[in-house]
Parts: C-alpha cells; structure tokens; sequence
C-alpha cells in the first residue's frame, strides 16, 4: 500500500501540527462512556439511510460527508478527519461551533486553519512509517486502516462506544 500524500510531506505534517496547543484525543469528556453512536460515511447508501440518524444522540461524521450532513439538517457531536491533503478543506465548509472536529496530526496544516475558532482535538495515526519517533514519547496513536472508516471505528471504541453498522453508510 502506498499513500497519495508522499510520506514525507505526511511528516512535515505532522511536525507543524504536534506543537499546536490542541487537546488530545484521550481526554475528550466522553472517553470511554459506552454510548451508542452511528458512523456515517460518505457512501452510495447514505441518502437512503439518512432518516436513520434521527435515532441516534451521537453521531461521528467521516471526512468528506460532513457537508452533506449539515446540509440535511443533522448535526454531528464529532466530524473525524485523517486526509492528508489540503483537498479536506473542500469538505468542511459548513464547520460550526457544535461540533468536536477530531483531526488527525498529519492533516495538512491549512485544515487546522481553517478550523482554528471551532472545537478541536488533535490525534496522532499509528503507522509503519511514523511512529513515536515522529510524535514524541508518550502520546496515544490510533491505530487501524488506512481509511477514516477504520480510524474512526477504533476512536469510537476508546471512546468506549456501541457502534450499530445499521446507522449509515
């Protein structure tokens, strides 16, 4: 598997970002509350899924969906985002104050720009080619896949969730 965003510019990334004064991921207020929460993607189903989310008090937006919530009248509790590229600014147009925006260090810094009078919380992405060397000794790294999707799914089990694959797409 190889990156789209060239590792190198993935750990430039990172290194801007860690030193922003952000909180980290693990003392987030509902860190490991077993809550129920929906995932939603930016899938093929989601249009036909979306009544669905009205069930549910806490949802987690993914990436490139966020805009299409708001969009619908559904506001996320989190939007996660772990897309290198600067492209992720095209997909949060519609950031607000409501929602806790969970980005990745290694997002291009213009997202965390772009994002600077919202509510953020900085996270770290385990991986092959970065590890603790890139981010310092002691921080939490969240491993998983190599989407949003997969991160989000293991964000959501530290945040000690109850995920329902039903919710979305």
């Amino acid at each position: 598997v190889q990156t789209a965003t060239p590792i190198e510019l993935i750990i430039k990334n990172i290194k801007e970002n860690k030193g922003r004064e952000l909180p980290k991921i693990d003392k987030l207020r509902y860190w490991r509350e077993n809550i129920p929460i929906a995932l939603v993607g930016g899938g093929p189903s989601l249009p036909e899924k979306l009544h669905k989310l009205k069930d549910y008090k806490y949802i987690m937006v993914l990436g490139s969906a966020h805009d299409y919530l708001i969009e619908n009248g559904i506001t996320p509790t989190w939007c996660a985002v772990c897309d290198p590229d600067p492209i992720t600014i095209n997909y949060l147009q519609k950031s607000n104050g409501k929602i806790q925006y969970l980005i990745a260090s290694q997002c291009a810094p213009e997202v965390f720009e772009h994002l600077k009078d919202k509510n953020v919380t900085m996270w770290h992405l385990m991986g092959e080619k970065f590890d603790h060397t890139v981010y310092g000794e002691g921080e939490l790294c969240i491993s998983g896949g190599c989407t949003i999707l997969t991160r989000a799914m293991v964000i959501a089990m530290g945040i000690g969730l109850a995920l329902d694959s039903n919710a979305g797409n």
